[in-house]
């Protein structure tokens, strides 16, 4: 903002030597004036306007359009920069909900595979009995045959 304000200052310094040259022209164009007015005018003029030549004054306009169009780039960046800004702000919000979700689910994956480690024990457990009670029932089914056949 300070070269904003710089470059605004530099312009109208310009626009008001430009004018004071103009004048200054005009009032060389009227010789139907006094000498006393037209001396009167150019004291005025030469504190109004400070001395500077057609040459300067455009080189004074194009820094001044120089400044200008540097500003508009540097005020163009930021917008630029901004966006990106909020563009990695959502990247962050969308990401930490994902990373969130991932957390959670390796919550219940690690609940579930408890959960399942015990159900194959138990299972295991079933699996020996039932063995047990297999034979025990084949022995006994042995011995059943045995004693109708003795007998």
């Amino acid at each position: 903002q300070a070269q904003k304000a710089s470059a605004e200052r530099q312009r109208t310094v310009v626009l008001d030597t430009k004018h004071a040259v103009e004048e200054d022209e005009a009032e060389r164009s009227q010789l139907s004036s006094s000498p006393r007015q037209q001396q009167q005018q150019q004291q005025q003029q030469q504190l109004l306007q400070p001395q500077l030549s057609p040459a300067d004054l455009a080189y004074q306009e194009s820094l001044i359009h120089e400044r200008e169009q540097e500003i508009r780039e540097i005020e163009t960046g930021i917008h630029e920069l901004n966006e990106i800004f909020r563009d990695l702000g959502t990247l962050v919000v969308e990401q930490g909900s994902m990373i969130d979700n991932i957390e959670s689910n390796i919550t219940s994956v690690a609940v579930n595979t408890a959960g399942a480690s015990e159900e194959l024990n138990v299972a295991s457990d079933y699996q020996r009995k039932a063995g047990r009670r297999a034979a025990c029932l084949g022995i006994v089914l042995v011995i059943v045959t045995c004693v109708v056949l003795l007998a």
